[in-house]
């Protein structure tokens, strides 16, 4: 699904991402305000609104999760994705064989 700004912005599309969440900025005690997903597409998103989503987006640091949102826009080339639904994802249960 894609739709063009009236006003000639970037075009906007749905899509649906997974990755591992890594802050990129914190506050002065030290917490993270802003995440980047890194994807298994090789993508950085910058994630636009997760702490509306999410009370404790620290429990979420190095999890994997798989987001779906809108995006279209870039800031310091990266996509920015405004979140609609994000999911934890299980780690894989497999073994390691030595």
């Amino acid at each position: 699904m894609q739709s063009k700004d009236k006003n000639t912005g970037p075009t906007k599309k749905v899509i649906e991402v997974t990755g591992i969440l890594i802050p990129t900025e914190w506050d002065e005690n030290a917490n993270p305000t802003q995440f980047v997903l890194s994807a298994y597409d090789e993508q950085e998103y910058l994630i636009e609104n997760l702490t509306v989503l999410c009370d404790r987006p620290r429990n979420l640091l190095r999890k994997k999760i798989k987001i779906i949102g809108e995006t279209g826009r870039k800031i310091k080339k990266k996509r920015v994705i405004t979140i609609s639904r994000f999911d934890l994802l299980e780690e894989d249960q497999t073994e390691n064989i030595l």
